[in-house]
């Protein structure tokens, strides 16, 4: 008796140990398609202005490997450079963060 109910909560755990992996990778998932979305969109914004990354680098007062990190969705940029690229880019921050598309 004492190894069914130890068996049951056993299979209970491990259930709930995969429902909470597979939410905790759906949840990494989602945010790593929204850094490449930015990315691309970080990117395709440049290149409609002909700037090259040392450039906007430069106007942003960063270095030409921070946009490029930026670009291949290695980081995103802090508040201050969303807001100072949407200026440069003459976007909105909805936009850039790709939450509208217009």
């Amino acid at each position: 008796m004492i190894f069914i109910l130890i068996y049951a909560f056993h299979i209970n755990i491990v259930v709930y140990f995969k429902e909470t992996v597979k939410s905790f990778v759906s949840y990494y998932e989602t945010i790593y398609l929204y850094m490449i979305k930015i990315a691309q969109r970080i990117k395709e914004l440049r290149l409609e202005k002909e700037l090259t990354q040392a450039e906007l680098g430069k106007q942003l007062g960063l270095s030409k490997k921070t946009i490029s990190h930026y670009e291949n969705g290695v980081i995103l940029p802090v508040l201050e450079t969303i807001i100072n690229m949407c200026r440069i880019f003459d976007v909105t921050a909805d936009y850039l963060l790709c939450l509208k598309d217009d």
